[in-house]
């Protein structure tokens, strides 16, 4: 399971930090991102404070743009990620 580097909130009334988190490997037909960049928007905070229903914490609702990684699941044979549109 690897670990990254996340920004998330302890509970609902800590500002966004960098967390530690755990995260599984990808299995069959998904995909592992690496994260290139990534911005705290105000629905973020809303989700982050349990504004928007109940929230289980550590909370890391970040929005993010990505970037995919070798450690990506095999694709199945009708994926179409990273093939070119006919």
């Amino acid at each position: 399971m690897p670990r990254v580097i996340a920004y998330g909130c302890d509970d609902a009334t800590t500002q966004f930090h960098p967390l530690q988190i755990d995260i599984r490997e990808p299995g069959e037909g998904e995909i592992y991102f690496d994260v290139a960049y990534a911005g705290i928007c105000h629905s973020d905070i809303h989700s982050a404070r349990g504004e928007w229903g109940p929230v289980v914490y550590p909370s890391c609702p970040v929005t993010s743009s990505s970037v995919p990684s070798p450690r990506s699941a095999p694709a199945s044979p009708s994926s179409r990620w990273g093939t070119a549109w006919a």
